[in-house]
């Protein structure tokens, strides 16, 4: 359980912001792309214990981000085959879908597929690729960094002002709602 977050919360803002800089990095040496998966991932289970630690309100939990989804082309994707993304999604068409900041971060935590994306004219890192084990087969998501750097940013500056706690007698636990 975290006790004090606003250290969790300064961490967050200067990965949201370290996030946004990689936009204008030309040069992507492999230990590059590592920091971005590493920021990533603790950045997504930084929100996830935050979250689950009842300091973030809900309405910062359910925080719609938007994504693109690529459906599968009907391969397996394992792995010796899950970075050939042209091979197992269309990757030249895309659906948008609406999913909840809590939904995204732990979809990324249990990525089986995770993959940067770059802007073809700048070079600046544009986005992630990534599905979780369970959805591999399905289909591959498309999240900006600007929206997760976003969500980061949000989760990092609310503030959780009132609660209302009922006792809930088939978990033996409080159902929490947080404003």
């Amino acid at each position: 359980m975290i006790w004090e977050s606003h250290p969790w919360r300064v961490d967050l803002t200067k990965r949201a912001q370290w996030l946004l800089d990689r936009q204008t990095q030309r040069r992507w040496p492999e230990a590059s792309c590592v920091r971005v998966e590493q920021c990533v991932m603790v950045g997504c289970y930084c929100v996830r214990k935050l979250i689950e630690a009842k300091k973030v309100t809900d309405r910062v939990a359910r925080l719609p981000l938007k994504l693109r989804r690529h459906a599968s082309k009907g391969k397996a994707v394992h792995f010796m085959n899950w970075h050939r993304f042209d091979e197992l999604y269309h990757l030249e068409r895309s659906t948008k879908e609406t999913r909840t900041l809590g939904f995204v971060c732990n979809q990324l935590i249990h990525s089986f597929v995770f993959a940067l994306s770059f802007d073809e004219k700048t070079g600046g890192l544009d986005g992630v690729f990534f599905c979780s084990d369970r959805d591999r087969n399905k289909h591959l998501l498309y999240l900006a960094v600007t929206d997760l750097a976003a969500g980061f940013q949000r989760v990092a500056h609310d503030d959780v002002v009132a609660a209302r706690m009922t006792w809930n007698p088939k978990r033996a636990d409080y159902d929490c709602c947080l404003d």
